[in-house]
């Protein structure tokens, strides 16, 4: 039986549960702009998205985003496809993207085939790209619109995996197997061009030609995911087309010499330039040095052809500019021409030498040995002549002799080609002498026994420890 306590309770507890009501529900009106606040910033955060379908939305991720592997599905056109090297891409109607295809060699696709890919997005490295793809060809399709394009726009991220057009100058063209690569000269830079499929012989006169092409841009990077150069993917030679023949013999026109490469001609028309010189240097794989009676210059060319010091040689390449004092050849070719031509080093000091002269001639010099230290493919030696210190190098060639260096502190000769090093504008800042062989080494004093080497010898094979 209630006592008049317990309901005297009871009927304050009834009065007051109305207000318990309004608090609770006037909680929740609070609460819920803050739930709604927290909820938008969720959603617009790194929160995976359900599923991609335009390749925009794929190139718009973040970072973060990308690694948690989105799904995608993508109905796009095939633009570029090269099973031997696992390359693909696709573009739909706003952006392209690359498709990793490695470990998938039966594909049966075409340049042109309106796909749907399923797959995953992510993000291993330079822009996203499709992982993980699966293909269902819907038909056939036209390519995508190309614009033509300039160097700068090449490298920007909005032309990337997008099909482009481009004119340029040829400058080198090197087939592997039935892919041809090109090097395109093209108004403020070069841009590599594989083309995928290229059956038979390199065209003739490709080499200086002037080029129209259409492809695909795509890029090259370094370790840190920073574009350092700029390729254009063409499916085949049918996206070439030749404005203008080169000559089909490099070595055709006058000769020039090697002081007027790059000097002010009115009207002069780009293109290979031919010189001749005796051969000062060689870098087997890379290039020479060559010298005739007015200068120096660096020869970049593939060739592996036999030369000697004191070869002479006919050299046609590209001039171009360089990190150093002198103009270079690049993608140049040469032939020897059968004889043997004595080149005179000039007697030079530091101090000449870092006033800007004799960059890339035969040069012959002294100084007293500091260092020597052995590295994979060359022996740097460090000398010291009025009160500068350079280095010297010999190249792998000359260490497979086993020759060991002159003792540290000898007072040595040097006959070498004289490589100048330059600061961010332009100024001379150092410069190395390229010894041929260790008979260009030439040992006028030794040191006493009591002399103190100013630097301890070191044979580290590791440049670390210099």
């Amino acid at each position: 039986m209630e006592t008049v306590v317990q309901r005297d309770c009871q009927r304050r507890m009834y009065r007051a549960a109305p207000w318990r009501r309004r608090f609770a529900l006037l909680g929740l009106l609070l609460a819920w702009p803050l739930a709604l606040a927290l909820t938008k910033e969720i959603s617009s955060g790194e929160s995976r998205p359900l599923l991609l379908t335009r390749i925009e939305q794929l190139r718009e991720l973040t970072r973060q985003q990308a690694a948690s592997y989105p799904d995608v599905c993508f109905h796009a056109v095939v633009t570029y496809y090269d099973p031997s090297n696992a390359d693909l891409f696709i573009q739909d109607d706003a952006a392209g993207t690359w498709v990793d295809v490695e470990g998938m060699p039966n594909l049966s696709l075409k340049v042109g085939d309106r796909v749907e890919v399923r797959g995953v997005g992510k993000w291993p490295d330079f822009a996203p790209e499709v992982g993980k793809p699966r293909f269902r060809v819907l038909g056939r399709a036209s390519l995508p619109f190309a614009p033509l394009v300039s160097f700068s726009q090449l490298s920007m991220t909005s032309t990337n995996s997008r099909r482009v057009q481009v004119e340029g100058t040829v400058l080198d063209a090197t087939k592997q197997g039935e892919q041809l690569r090109l090097t395109l000269e093209v108004d403020g830079g070069t841009v590599n061009v594989p083309i995928a499929f290229a059956p038979g012989p390199t065209p003739a006169n490709l080499v200086d030609a002037r080029v129209h092409i259409q492809g695909v841009c795509g890029a090259s990077n370094n370790w840190k995911n920073q574009l350092i150069a700029v390729r254009v993917c063409l499916p085949s030679l049918a996206d070439l087309k030749v404005i203008e023949e080169g000559p089909g013999d490099p070595f055709v026109g006058a000769v020039h010499s090697i002081s007027s490469i790059l000097c002010f001609v009115p009207k002069k028309e780009p293109g290979r330039v031919k010189v001749r010189g005796a051969v000062t240097y060689r870098q087997v794989g890379r290039g020479l040095f060559i010298q005739d009676g007015s200068a120096g210059l660096f020869v970049e060319s593939k060739q592996r052809a036999a030369l000697e010091v004191g070869d002479y040689v006919e050299v046609a390449g590209f001039p171009s500019v360089s990190q150093g004092l002198s103009p270079v050849l690049k993608h140049a070719v040469f032939r020897g021409l059968g004889s043997r031509v004595t080149i005179s080093p000039r007697h030079v000091t530091a101090l000449e030498v870092l006033q800007g002269e004799h960059d890339s001639e035969l040069v012959r010099i002294k100084g007293r040995l500091l260092r020597a230290v052995d590295f994979p493919g060359e022996r740097l030696l460090t000398l010291d002549a009025d009160s500068t210190i350079f280095e010297a190098g010999l190249g792998s060639r000359t260490l497979s002799t086993g020759l060991p260096p002159p003792e540290i502190g000898s007072f040595l000769e040097l006959t070498g080609v004289c490589s100048i090093q330059t600061n961010g504008q332009g100024d001379p800042s150092g410069f190395k002498i390229l010894l041929e062989s260790p008979d260009n080494i030439a040992v006028l004093a030794r040191p006493s026994w009591w002399t103190v080497p100013a630097y301890p010898p070191c044979w580290s094979s590791s440049r670390s420890s210099f």
